[in-house]
This record gives C-alpha cells, structure tokens and sequence, in this order.
C-alpha cells in the first residue's frame, strides 16, 4: 500500500500568499499609524509642558492674574499639530489640532485638584495633580483608546 502525498496546487498556494500578504500589510499599517500617533502624542506633550506649568504655578500662587500670563504664553506656541485657541480663567485649555490622522479636530485640557476640578478661588494652595482630557465629538473604541494614551502622557509628572 502506497501512501500519497497530497501537494498544492499553484492556485493553492497563490491564494496563502495572498491571505499572508493582507495580514501583513494589516499589521504594518497598524504599527505605521501607531508609531505616527507615538511621535505625535511626544510633540505635543513637550510643547505643552510649558504651558501647563504655567498653568499649574499660578495656581499655587492663588493668582488670577497670572492665569493671564498663561494664556498669552499657551497662546504664543507655534506647533505643526495644534493651536491653543483659549484658556479660560480656571485654567481650562482647549486646543484645536490640525493632524488630519488624529480622531479629534478639538480637545479641553481641563485642571483637577484632587479629585474636583480646580478653581481660582480660596485662601488656600491648589496643586493641579492631574489633566482630565475632555472632547465633545463621540470616538471610537480604538480612538478613545489613543486619547487615553494622550491624557496619560500629559499626566506623566503628577
């Protein structure tokens, strides 16, 4: 008794090729997209960082006028990703981001101080210990995912 060897064909094989390359150019354009979103997610961080800290020490100095001087230098930063369009007198910042592959054209930066959000007001000292991220257009799971990436790294120091 001969036992046979069952070979593919050409079209067999040309069709595991094919299934590999969809898989593979899958995974690439997942690992482009999230190494872009990675670089993106440090620019923005760094070129925030003196702003938010502005943000921060006048808090500690219980002064609103100096939430004026944190605008004009939030204001004042020149990027290729965002622009920082306002910053209210309870130091919320919104932001308005150009990248076209970022799921969200608008984002508020907004301070919390222990677990409430944080105010100019009081005879006390108020160390901003987070950046709660706020956006009013609905994401996607994956989306929403990146923004937690974003607020997680804007939170890095606190």
């Amino acid at each position: 008794m001969t036992v046979e060897k069952k070979q593919f064909t050409i079209f067999e094989r040309m069709i595991l090729f094919f299934l590999i390359g969809i898989v593979t150019s899958s995974v690439l354009k997942n690992q482009y997209e999230h190494t872009l979103l990675k670089k993106i997610f440090m620019r923005v961080t760094e070129e925030l960082k003196p702003c938010l800290a502005k943000v921060e020490k006048s808090y500690l100095g219980k002064s609103s006028s100096s939430i004026s001087d944190a605008v004009s230098l939030c204001t004042d930063i020149k990027s290729d990703f965002f622009q920082v369009s306002t910053l209210n007198v309870n130091g919320v910042i919104k932001l308005s981001i150009f990248y076209p592959e970022f799921p969200i054209k608008n984002l508020n930066l907004v301070p919390i101080v222990m677990d409430d959000l944080a105010e100019i007001s009081g005879n006390k000292d108020q160390k901003i210990n987070r950046w709660r991220c706020d956006f009013t257009q609905g994401l996607k799971p994956t989306e929403l995912e990146i923004m937690d990436l974003l607020c997680d790294r804007l939170n890095q120091d606190h």
